[in-house]
């Protein structure tokens, strides 16, 4: 199933199916993968979203503190995305529940209501789209016509779980793999390891909408009033950046500004982000619309990959190493897997004061800059999602023809 081979006579996106998205998280926030390919795949395919549902015990602990209310409980069950993606919201007042005669009587309305929808538009048998180890219990629930399983990170390497929980996920993602029909990695290292369980397993990495990069914005960045050189990275701020080297940078190097977009989760690093963000020089602008994020990533001077370098970070297939580079921006990263098959085009990066020489070069823009950042320009334009979509519908009518 060597889809590169076979584009001539594969050719083209898939037509006319229904594809269900079990997604992780609820469709608004900050776009992932996910959002840029099922926007595509809507273009001609019946594509559903279906967000994660809410737990008995949060439902009950978002009452109680007054963070869920009538409307939250009882709100709009669908809805449909400016591209054409049905959002199927799952109501609160359907919560999943552990006990037996609550937890089947619930799932049993919940996959109703769904069903009820994709029929009424005429959808036939769906393709289930799965991407975390724990929905592998929704395996034969949709007759679907084929599973996927979309592995875009090493789920046990998340940070704060038990041994317990870390063993739970290994056994239910083996078993996922197992049943899988395909298996679709974001990284070679991923697919070394998930191939062990499923033959059937395809890298293909993230990439990025080229022409809203590469191309000057009509949108007016929202970013403040800053000075210096800029510094930027844009994703979600978290345990996952090395918070101190960024701060030891922020301190000394007060002719910097750095500038970080997305979300902020604080969790087993509130200290480290409390001391970075003292400084004056640095910026937390939250997140931005995705129409909106090319805009502010063109004011950036330099972007930014400062994983701390551990069983996640090298996983991972950034979708801001091919934001930055269809942006033209030279990049700094430090050194985990995946950067360092972009070193022709990326400063890869071993340790702070590494970090600080490339940031310095890359500023001053000489030669061997200009250079890196014309060929990531180039690697930019020939990894798109569109190419990413063409690639993923070859081996999903592959699969389905198997």
């Amino acid at each position: 199933m060597e889809c590169e081979k076979s584009q001539t006579r594969n050719a083209g996106v898939l037509k006319g199916e229904c594809l269900i998205y079990f997604g992780p998280e609820p469709w608004e926030g900050l776009w992932r993968n996910r959002h840029q390919l099922m926007s595509r795949f809507a273009k001609t395919n019946t594509v559903f979203y279906v967000e994660p549902r809410t737990s008995f015990k949060q439902l009950w602990r978002g009452i109680s503190k007054g963070k869920i209310g009538f409307r939250e409980i009882f709100g709009r069950m669908f809805s449909v995305t400016k591209e054409g993606v049905y959002i199927y919201h799952s109501p609160k007042w359907l919560p999943a529940n552990e006990k037996p005669l609550f937890r089947q009587t619930a799932n049993f309305f919940w996959k109703w209501l769904l069903l009820k929808k994709t029929r009424k538009l005429g959808a036939a048998r769906p393709i289930v789209w799965l991407s975390r180890p724990d929905m592998v219990k929704l395996v034969g629930e949709f007759n679907e016509k084929l599973l996927v399983y979309h592995v875009v990170d090493e789920y046990l390497g998340y940070y704060g779980q038990t041994a317990e929980r870390k063993e739970e996920i290994k056994k239910r993602e083996q078993l996922l793999l197992k049943k899988a029909d395909v298996v679709i990695v974001v990284s070679n290292n991923l697919k070394e390891k998930k191939s062990k369980f499923n033959e059937n397993t395809f890298l293909v990495p993230n990439a990025v909408d080229y022409d809203s990069y590469a191309k000057p914005s009509n949108i007016v960045s929202k970013l403040p009033d800053i000075k210096g050189n800029i510094i930027g990275y844009s994703g979600l701020i978290s345990n996952r950046l090395d918070v101190e080297m960024l701060n030891f940078l922020a301190e000394k190097h007060k002719e910097w500004s750095f500038v970080l977009v997305g979300e902020v989760v604080r969790d087993y690093c509130e200290d480290q982000m409390a001391r970075f963000e003292k400084n004056d020089n640095v910026h937390f602008i939250g997140r931005v619309d995705v129409d909106e994020l090319p805009s502010v990533i063109q004011s950036f001077e330099v972007g930014i990959i400062p994983y701390k370098v551990d069983l996640q970070a090298n996983n991972v297939s950034p979708l801001k190493i091919y934001e930055y580079m269809a942006a033209g921006l030279p990049v700094v990263t430090t050194d985990f897997s995946v950067a360092r098959e972009f070193d022709r085009m990326v400063y890869v990066c071993g340790n702070a004061d590494e970090f600080e020489s490339a940031l310095m070069d890359c500023i001053k823009r000489g030669m061997d800059v200009q250079s890196h950042i014309m060929e990531g320009k180039v690697l930019a334009k020939n990894n798109t999602w569109d190419h990413r979509v063409l690639q993923i519908s070859c081996i999903i009518r592959n699969a389905i023809r198997d």
